[in-house]
């Protein structure tokens, strides 16, 4: 079975109640944009496989491995990365393309997850 998974970006917008009046300091909103996005396609095969944007293939085999220990299944899954959104520009790529590789292995591996616990697996959220 071949699992195609698209995450928009996530702009992420402090609040901030300096006086505390709402019984604390900090607060947050999350924002999900169209672009850039990620493009993950993934399914099994005769070994882990990753194909794609030159940065991204070794967070994309560690984000497998830890998949594969937390849920026992294995690590033989063909991932291509078809689309990237930039590292380290306050977009959650990290957070995206955990959330894309652990949906799309969920899938592959017929898992019943939540996203919240697909988060909290990929140390996200």
């Amino acid at each position: 079975m071949k699992v195609y998974v698209k995450t928009p970006a996530r702009l992420h917008m402090g609040l901030i109640d300096l006086k505390g009046n709402l019984g604390r300091i900090f607060g947050g909103l999350g924002v999900g944009i169209d672009r850039p996005n990620f493009i993950i396609e993934a399914e099994e095969s005769d070994a882990l496989n990753i194909e794609g944007k030159g940065a991204y293939t070794a967070l994309v085999e560690t984000i497998v491995r830890r998949f594969s220990a937390t849920y026992k299944v294995p690590e033989n899954v063909f991932i291509r990365v078809r689309r990237t959104i930039p590292e380290h520009v306050g977009l959650g790529s990290g957070t995206q393309l955990s959330l894309a590789i652990a949906t799309a292995l969920a899938k592959i591996f017929k898992l019943n997850t939540s996203v919240w616990e697909l988060a909290s697996a990929m140390g996200r959220g």
